[in-house]
């Protein structure tokens, strides 16, 4: 007789796609409101230089923003799409 496993469980399974899932999302939850912040600094600066390193930190925020939110959403399929074609091939069996 096949023991039912709970969804959770498929998901947990794929530790290394939740893990990155997980991370990323945090990083992101840091990262993404910084970007509205960029416009303010590069303003308030007070001088040419102090603006240009605020536009160049707000490209590095911006770019960091965007490499995590597609790893979130990335892993985060992958990991939706493992699961269901295990519970798929487990449906299959029985």
């Amino acid at each position: 007789m096949h023991t039912q496993q709970t969804l959770s469980k498929y998901l947990l399974e794929k530790k290394l796609l939740c893990l990155l899932f997980l991370f990323s999302t945090l990083f992101l939850a840091v990262a993404a409101p910084l970007k509205s912040y960029i416009m303010q600094w590069i303003i308030d600066a007070p001088d040419k230089q102090a603006a240009i390193l605020c536009l160049f930190q707000g490209i590095a925020i911006i770019l960091l923003s965007h490499m995590l939110e597609y790893a979130s959403r990335m892993s985060f399929t992958k990991m939706a799409c493992k699961s269901c074609e295990q519970i798929l091939r487990q449906m299959d069996e029985t």
